[in-house]
């Protein structure tokens, strides 16, 4: 956010170009110097979005940074998560995890299918920070660990249904009333102790 002290910028319709002076002074930093100064040490050469306002007095500068560092609200980290899979690599453990997420939500086999939210908290539902607590933990263990995606995927949907089906018939078809978190939780503590159940779970489909 810049604001700048010229009194008549020039812009070409044509190029689409708006051209500054390199006057020194000639702009005042309301809000991003450290990206500003960060682009200006790489060695590349970095684009910033840039907000440039025209005419503003003093105390409407100092005012707009007030504002800018006193009530913005930072991106919640489920919808982090979120946004982070368009750049997450193939091979990573970020992209195993949100296909696994995704995995969960729109298989119509999986228990808690539509009980996903993606980009906030919402109470009865599983967010991306929930779901990574619950499976980081059984990702390096045997034989999940070996397992391909397609193989975890059907460990995972697997071992859910089967929590499913045993909280039915223990408390008499009440799984509406549980958590879906409490799915996610019984996978991670049990998936390294019921070794047998992931590989015969999986040798079954």
């Amino acid at each position: 956010m810049l604001s700048s002290n010229e009194e008549s910028p020039v812009y070409d319709d044509a190029t689409g170009e708006l051209t500054l002076s390199n006057k020194k002074s000639s702009m005042l930093v309301i809000d991003g110097q450290h990206r500003l100064y960060g682009a200006y040490q790489s060695d590349i050469d970095v684009e910033l979005p840039v907000c440039i306002f025209y005419g503003l007095d003093r105390s409407t500068e100092v005012q707009y940074f007030l504002d800018v560092n006193s009530y913005q609200i930072g991106v919640p980290k489920t919808l982090r998560l979120e946004l982070e899979k368009f750049t997450a690599e193939e091979d990573s453990e970020e992209y195993l995890l949100r296909a696994l997420y995704d995995e969960l939500d729109e298989n119509p086999a999986s228990p808690l299918s539509g009980k996903v939210a993606r980009t906030k908290s919402v109470t009865g539902k599983i967010s991306h920070v929930a779901f990574q607590n619950a499976l980081k933990p059984v990702l390096d263990k045997a034989p999940f660990k070996g397992f391909d995606l397609s193989q975890k995927k059907k460990v995972l949907i697997n071992f859910l249904r089967a929590v499913e089906t045993i909280l039915q018939e223990i408390f008499d078809d009440c799984t509406g009333q549980l958590k879906p978190d409490t799915f996610l939780c019984e996978f991670s503590k049990l998936i390294g102790d019921k070794l047998p159940f992931a590989e015969c779970s999986l040798s079954r489909l």
